[in-house]
């Protein structure tokens, strides 16, 4: 369970969220889950058996609606609510801080990603250009066998470029995840936007190694994914407030 839920804060929290409206079993375990970002997603062997408990005590009732059972707050639960309000209030400030830190996590990760991806085209850039002016020496002087063998290690270069861009990619994505998420713990939000920045650092790395890039073209790249992180982070700090 998420550290910010200790001893009684969890059943507290699922009466803060009946409150707000009538809600079956799988909407809290979503809502838990939408609140943390997908980092913390209780199992329904965690919720029901509470809400079986708060029934019990007569704060909740149930009614089957569609076949599904939809809890509602009772006047009881209200006054309980009502009565632990200081403590409410101290726990939805520990949640709104652990939901900025984990916003800002997110940002840093993503940062690193985008510059790590900037290193790598004008590594890759220089690279080629330098593979270039060797290429245009040796056709000046005619020398035609080195300048096959400088045509093949260029594409050796090139495919060894792409290996340590995907090892690199590896590293990076498993110190996003971390042993301390858990399988339980990393769910839809990082997955989705895990994937999404694999999936575009595949896509800009195919393109750059299919032809020789510009200056120009170069700072168009480079000028794109600082626009891409500028979007993003602004996105990120949002959710954090």
């Amino acid at each position: 369970m998420s550290p910010v839920f200790g001893h009684g804060s969890l059943r507290l929290y699922l009466l803060k969220l009946l409150d707000e409206a009538p809600r079956h079993g799988y909407d809290l375990i979503r809502l838990l889950e939408d609140t943390f970002m997908g980092t913390y997603a209780p199992s329904a062997g965690t919720i029901y058996p509470r809400l079986s408990r708060l029934e019990a005590e007569g704060l909740i009732t149930h009614s089957i609606e569609d076949g599904k059972k939809i809890y509602r707050l009772t006047d009881q639960g209200r006054a309980e609510l009502q009565a632990r309000a200081e403590e409410l209030a101290a726990l939805e400030a520990d949640i709104s801080r652990s939901v900025h830190d984990l916003a800002e996590e997110v940002r840093e990760q993503v940062h690193g990603s985008i510059r790590d991806v900037r290193e790598e085209l004008k590594h890759a850039a220089r690279d080629i250009r330098r593979q270039q002016r060797h290429d245009n020496r040796q056709r000046k002087l005619g020398i035609k066998d080195e300048l096959r063998e400088a045509k093949q290690e260029l594409r050796d270069a090139r495919q060894e470029l792409k290996r340590e861009l995907k090892d690199a990619w590896q590293e990076v994505a498993s110190d996003w995840k971390g042993e301390g998420r858990g399988a339980a713990g990393v769910t839809s939000a990082y997955g989705r936007l895990e994937h999404a920045l694999g999936d575009f650092r595949h896509r800009v790395r195919e393109v750059a190694g299919q032809r020789v890039l510009t200056e120009e073209e170069l700072g168009g790249c480079l000028a794109a994914l600082d626009d891409a992180y500028d979007r993003i982070a602004a996105i990120l700090r949002r959710q954090a407030t």
